[in-house]
């Protein structure tokens, strides 16, 4: 039996990712706001959650129900900051209310998946591959990067602890600049073993090479 962990892949735009998992395991468990279609994807298990209240405790419950890993994929986003939260005065209340958002993009973003990996390494296998949606906007000369600060930086945040996890486990990060169909093959390649894990970021150019 071999299982793969599914962090925001409900949507319609994981659908090929999702795909590719039911193709290459002998279940799916999906974690978000939104289900798999358990009529397309009968392997799929779906934990709804609400991302505005999910905590420390609901994440554990969830990971107790999970007894073996062999893939995972972080699809999760959330962001708060705009430009115009930079050029026009708001209120204490509404500050209030941006920092709280803030602070919970970075967790949702940031903070979930290290606290999902460590929770559940102990029921890795040892072909655990560890994978998140990453961006461009890691990159800090990338046209428009400081329109968004908090996207930005959560998302340059997640490749410095995919990085991190990367001298322990096969990690990667992609590029989503991918149509559809190409993020379904780079998937399929990487549970397949034809692309190596080794704690890059993956993106069109790069696929042959890191065959």
């Amino acid at each position: 039996m071999s299982t793969a962990v599914l962090i925001g892949c409900g949507g319609e735009r994981a659908h090929d990712i999702v795909k590719a998992c039911h193709e290459q395991f002998s279940t799916i468990v999906n974690i978000g706001a939104s289900k798999v279609d358990q009529t397309n994807f009968p392997k799929a298990i779906n934990h709804v959650i609400d991302w505005t209240h999910l905590d420390l405790n609901t994440v554990n419950n969830i990971c107790k129900e999970i007894d073996r890993v062999d893939f995972m994929f972080f699809n999760q986003n959330q962001s708060s900051l705009s430009p115009n939260d930079f050029s026009s005065n708001i209120g204490q209340v509404e500050m209030l209310k941006l920092i709280k958002s803030w602070s919970k993009g970075h967790w949702t973003s940031c903070q979930l998946p290290y606290v999902m990996i460590k929770t559940l390494e102990n029921k890795f296998s040892t072909q655990i591959k560890i994978g998140w949606m990453l961006s461009s906007f890691i990159d800090y000369q990338y046209e428009g990067v400081e329109e968004h600060p908090d996207y930005s930086g959560n998302k340059f945040t997640s490749y410095l602890i995919m990085k991190s996890f990367s001298t322990k486990f096969k990690c990667f990060g992609i590029d989503p600049y991918f149509d559809s169909s190409a993020i379904y093959d780079i998937i399929k390649d990487i549970c397949e073993g034809k692309i190596n894990c080794e704690g890059q970021m993956i993106d069109d150019f790069a696929i042959d090479e890191n065959k």
